[in-house]
Parts: C-alpha cells; sequence; structure tokens
C-alpha cells in the first residue's frame, strides 16, 4: 500500500514538474564588426586567420606550401 503510495506521488511530482512555464527571453544584437580582419570564436576568443598558402599537386589534391625556412622533419632509413 506504502509503494503504491509513493509510485503515485513520484510520479504526480515528475509529471507537474514538466508543465512548460512561461519566462522572458532577452534578445539581445550582436556586438559592431570590428575593423580588424580578427574574428571571435564561440567563447569570444580572437581568432586571427590562417597564414598558411595553398597550391594543387599534379593530381589536383591541395597541399599547403612552407616557407624556406620550415624544418620538414624526414625519416631515416629502415632498420631491420
Amino acid at each position: 500500500m506504502f509503494r503504491r503510495l509513493a509510485l503515485a506521488l513520484g510520479v504526480l511530482v515528475l509529471t507537474t514538474s514538466a508543465v512548460p512555464t512561461s519566462q522572458s527571453v532577452t534578445v539581445t544584437s550582436p556586438a559592431a564588426p570590428r575593423d580588424t580582419d580578427e574574428r571571435t570564436d564561440i567563447y569570444g576568443n580572437d581568432v586571427a586567420p590562417a597564414v598558411a598558402t595553398y597550391s594543387l599537386d599534379a593530381d589536383g589534391a591541395p597541399y599547403e606550401v612552407h616557407s624556406p625556412h620550415t624544418e620538414i622533419p624526414r625519416l631515416g632509413s629502415p632498420k631491420s
């Protein structure tokens, strides 16, 4: 008997707490755009534009063109 009453009370609490209530929503306009090329991410952090340049190889696949000062690591000869 007590379990049925507790179950009925629990169901009643759960169903009444799910009733939608009207809430006030405040709409704000976005900030004015900046004069620079910088943008912000969804957290408000500044994001600078990418500085990489890309080119197409003989097959038409894009690849990143590295500066002459960029060191690209090379794999050593395989050891067996």
